[in-house]
């Protein structure tokens, strides 16, 4: 009895919770491969312009842009929607699906899915069975918060899966589905809907995990893609990825952005131009370089006195009067007599300085 005992407990302990595999992860590639199998509807009617040409400019770049879809859900999970015929819906629990966009530039990131009646889509009938990833996201652009529908490209089984539960699902035995229904991208007034062939060699990954967290782990995203506040902006677009109320467009301007800054960078350049025109000319310059040329320098001046008289020329003549003056005691001095001389100034000289010298 205590043999068995000790073998039955053994047994227990390799049949634990620990290696049980509870968890299915689903990840599906939508890459961007071969532009020429993009297929886009365009709606226009009863539309304003704003919102058509924004929803096109989105659309158009997530053509080129590559997605990858991922969700992770635990395999007890019940249906919650059921046409009874075809089709099931399975929701995922919060943050568990989310796709990834690249190559875009402007909009990259981790964006979480969300679908009312659930983000795993199964669709299966008589011999046949097809899975795939759907839901709504909401991507910041142009100062707008755009709503978009994506349903990820399908993989098929070849067997009906309608009435199995998810642990029971074959995984290994699902393949890209290429006929049909292909990935889409559909705008959230449904402008615009864009739809990419599947590859049969298109990447994908169905595994099972003993956690969610496990599977998330597993997927490697580039922590510049992840969006740890949940603002929308992933961390290479946010000036601050752990405080939601702070974030930064990274060069993606709305209109009125655009035109504060464009009124800005006008008011910069007026007040350029102005301080500009404030500086003194060339002619101005050269007038002021003639002017200060025109002064008399130091070597100059240095033997004028004080009480010097000008004298004024006149047709190229300058009359001197100097008045001599005599005193008895050298206290009253009363005027003597005056003497005038001419003196010849050569033509071109505006000015000319004279001073009386008495002989030795």
């Amino acid at each position: 009895m205590k043999t068995s005992s000790a073998l039955f407990l053994s047994f227990l302990v390799l049949c634990s919770p620990l290696s049980s595999q509870d968890f299915l992860s689903i990840h599906i590639s939508d890459v961007a491969t071969n532009t020429k199998d993009v297929r886009t509807q365009i709606d226009l009617s009863h539309q304003d312009v704003d919102t058509v040409q924004s929803e096109l400019k989105i659309a158009a770049i997530l053509m080129s842009a590559d997605l990858d879809y991922f969700l992770t859900i635990d395999k007890s999970t019940s249906f919650s929607y059921s046409n009874n015929v075809n089709t099931k819906k399975f929701n995922a629990s919060t943050n568990e699906a989310f796709v990834v966009i690249s190559g875009t530039g402007v909009i990259d990131g981790k964006y979480i899915l969300d679908e009312y009646w659930g983000e795993l889509r199964l669709l299966s009938q008589d011999n046949w069975g097809r899975i795939s990833i759907e839901g709504e996201i909401n991507v910041p652009f142009q100062g707008s918060n755009h709503r978009l529908n994506l349903s990820s490209p399908q993989l098929a089984i070849s067997s009906n899966i309608f009435n199995e539960p998810l642990q029971s699902l074959n995984i290994s035995g699902f393949t890209p589905f290429t006929s049909y229904d292909v990935g889409s991208i559909r705008t959230g007034s449904g402008i615009a809907t864009v739809e990419r062939n599947f590859y049969s060699n298109s990447y994908f990954q169905i595994e099972s995990y003993a956690s969610a967290q496990t599977a998330i782990n597993s997927y490697n995203i580039d922590n510049d893609l992840l969006d740890s506040d949940g603002d929308g902006y992933a961390a290479w677009r946010d000036d601050d990825d752990t405080n939601p109320s702070i974030t930064q467009t990274n060069s993606i301007y709305t209109l009125s952005s655009a035109l504060t800054e464009i009124a800005s960078l006008e008011s910069q350049k007026s007040s350029l131009i102005a301080e500009r025109d404030a500086r003194p000319t060339q002619t101005t310059y050269d007038a002021v370089v003639a002017e200060r040329d025109a002064k008399l320098s130091l070597e100059e001046i240095v033997d004028l006195r004080a009480g010097s008289s000008m004298v004024e020329i006149s047709n190229g003549q300058a009359t001197l009067s100097m008045e001599v003056e005599e005193s008895n005691d050298l206290g009253i001095w009363t005027t003597g007599g005056t003497a005038s001389i001419q003196m010849n100034v050569q033509p071109g000289e505006n000015k000319k300085f004279f001073r009386f010298k008495m002989a030795d």
